[in-house]
């Protein structure tokens, strides 16, 4: 088991690594939600309060991030600094 560990850490790190780093990060998160689920469907343990209020944020946080393009298309910035509007990020 702690070999299967090991391995599922580094290859989520080199993902991450590869990828945007919020969206690479947001998506390793959601690991803990399948992991919730898994164990609530096979398992039949029952969830707590705390556990369905962080499923429920991590999916919505999810979801957000997925549809960032088109919930707030046209209203991002560049933040710029004042010589000569230099895009800064």
């Amino acid at each position: 088991m702690g070999v299967c560990t090991a391995l599922g850490i580094v290859l989520a790190n080199i993902g991450a690594g590869l990828g945007i780093a919020g969206i690479s990060n947001s998506i390793i998160h959601t690991s803990l939600v399948i992991v919730t689920v898994f164990n609530y469907f096979v398992f039949n343990q029952l969830l707590t309060f705390e556990q369905v209020i962080g499923v429920s944020l991590t999916v919505l946080g999810g979801v957000l991030v997925a549809c960032d393009g088109m919930l707030f298309k046209g209203k991002k910035k560049a933040i710029t600094s004042h010589v000569n509007d230099v895009p800064i990020l």
